[in-house]
Formats: structure tokens, C-alpha cells, sequence
């Protein structure tokens, strides 16, 4: 991002971190000015978490990355350049057939009752215009909503491929 010439922020939202995995952000914030730690007072699970960064956020651009390490922060830009045509941009995982049947079949109720906005939305690799995801208060579980709820207040949700490594999922920096 610092090389992209236009300034940033990093926002890392601990709900109750493991202490080692806390110790080391708040290390890192001190070395790097644009990264801000915010504390919750209990764990209110991801939704919660992107509600408080959403509401954080003080750029006109917010992407969100989750911290096992599965998705490539390289990416970030490319995300942030279909943000041109777009005003919520969801990475899309590849996968192979079985695990995009099953998918498709998890997902078949959310199509019928919303409409899709993307096919991946368990994807925590994301980038919106902040107009369009402010101000929402996501109940738990509701983040893999996000696109049906944007794209009802009038905003533009497109999605565009991305590398995903599925081998560190769990793991966190």
C-alpha cells in the first residue's frame, strides 16, 4: 500500500486475541503509524468486528483481509482498482467441483429468499467505498449477508477472483 502513494490505515479489531498473537500487534503498532489496535470488551464474533472497523475507518476506502493469512495483502490493489466499477468488490475464491457443489447447495435457501450478490460470501477478502458499507450494524453471522444488504441500498457489488490458501485457514499472525 505504501507504495501505491496515497495514505492508509490499518485497522485491527482484538475481540480476545491470544495473548502471544496481541503482544505481537501491539509491538507492530507501535513501530507503524498507520495501524491502529481497538480493543472489544468480549468476543462478539466477526460481525461484530467488522462492524466496529467499518465504524473506525476514516478512509473513503475500506478492504478487509482476514488474519489467518490465507488471502494475499499483494492483492489489496487489485481489489481497491474494481472498486472503479464497483462500490463492494468480494475476492472469489477457486476452488474445485465438490467443494463448489457443496457451497451451491449451502447456498441455494440465501439465492431463493435475497438473490446472490456473490457467489463467495464467506470470502473475508473484500473492498468497498465506505458510503456503502457505513453505518451498518451487523447482527451475528450477517457479514455473509453484506452483499444482499449493500447491493438493497442501491450500491453496486461485483466480485473478482483471488488466491486463496486454504492450508493456512485457521491459523492467525
Amino acid at each position: 500500500l505504501a507504495r501505491r502513494e496515497r495514505p492508509f490505515e490499518i485497522v485491527c479489531i482484538d475481540d480476545g486475541s491470544e495473548l502471544s498473537s496481541l503482544r505481537s500487534l501491539e509491538r507492530f503498532a507501535q513501530q507503524t503509524p498507520s495501524l491502529r489496535l481497538l480493543h472489544l470488551d468480549h468476543a462478539g464474533g466477526l460481525s461484530a468486528a467488522l462492524t466496529v472497523g467499518i465504524a473506525a475507518a476514516r478512509g473513503e476506502l475500506v478492504a478487509v483481509i482476514e488474519s489467518s493469512g490465507q488471502y494475499l495483502p499483494e492483492q489489496i490493489p487489485w481489489l481497491v482498482e474494481r472498486l472503479a466499477r464497483a462500490d463492494l468488490v468480494y475476492g472469489r475464491r477457486q476452488r474445485s467441483r465438490p467443494p463448489k457443489l457443496v457451497q451451491a447447495v449451502a447456498q441455494l435457501p440465501r439465492r431463493l429468499l435475497l438473490g446472490l450478490e456473490a457467489r463467495d460470501p464467506d470470502c473475508l477478502f473484500w473492498a468497498a467505498r465506505r458510503e456503502a458499507v457505513a453505518g451498518l450494524d451487523l447482527a451475528p453471522g450477517m457479514h455473509r449477508l453484506l452483499g444482499s444488504l449493500v447491493a438493497t441500498r442501491g450500491y453496486r457489488v461485483a466480485e473478482m477472483h483471488v488466491d486463496h490458501n486454504s492450508a493456512a485457514a485457521g491459523q492467525s499472525f
